[in-house]
């Protein structure tokens, strides 16, 4: 048996020692992560774990948390090859049955790709970094059943890069795609095409 310190994470973030319990002596004592006294004591399996000791005069010390920056939580844009690995076996009968039972674009998408694709909102577009392959879906769900019949596998998924963003105080936001083609803002969301098909955008 060998009272050690150990370094793995389960021992190192709690309030007690960061000694295995049941390899110390009965009645050792060792200070906590906490700054408090532990004593180890066995339980009623014989088994020994710790306790804070009554002899405690070691005042209670507040574990410092680390919080996450804003910039730790921005997620990386997932290539083609993730966003495909991610989603599920789709099927020209499985797209059939969810555009019958759809009642909106969204719900239908939804049933498709679950969480996976996003609305391109206003805001979820202007966070979007600039020259940076992006896998979007574009158009109506007609679209994505005539792929499947033509044994696209990738299901409508289109990569572009935003090349650039402009701003209009009457026609909002206008995303340059691939250089040579544009999104615009409509009703809070990015459309393209003169049909003002909605887009989609994996994030």
């Amino acid at each position: 048996m060998s009272c050690t310190k150990s370094n793995q994470k389960k021992y190192t973030e709690r309030p007690s020692p960061p000694y295995p319990a049941n390899r110390c002596p009965v009645g050792d004592i060792k200070t906590g992560n906490d700054g408090r006294l532990y004593e180890a004591k066995p339980d009623k399996n014989g088994v020994n774990h710790w306790v804070v000791s009554l002899n405690n005069n070691a005042p209670k010390t507040k574990k410092n948390k680390v919080r996450s920056s804003k910039s730790s939580k921005t997620k990386s844009i997932p290539t083609l090859s993730q966003v495909i690995d991610s989603l599920p076996e789709l099927t020209k009968e499985k797209i059939k049955e969810a555009r019958s039972s759809s009642e909106t674009q969204d719900e239908f998408i939804k049933k498709i790709y679950g969480q996976h694709a996003k609305p391109l909102t206003v805001k979820r577009a202007k966070q979007l970094p600039l020259n940076q392959k992006i896998c979007f879906l574009e158009g109506q769900e007609y679209d994505m059943i005539d792929m499947i019949e033509d044994g696209d596998n990738e299901s409508g998924i289109r990569v572009h890069e935003i090349t650039k963003k402009t701003y209009d105080h009457e026609e909002g936001l206008r995303l340059q795609i691939d250089g040579d083609w544009y999104m615009y803002e409509a009703a809070g969301r990015m459309v393209t095409g003169s049909g003002a098909d909605p887009v989609y955008v994996f994030v």
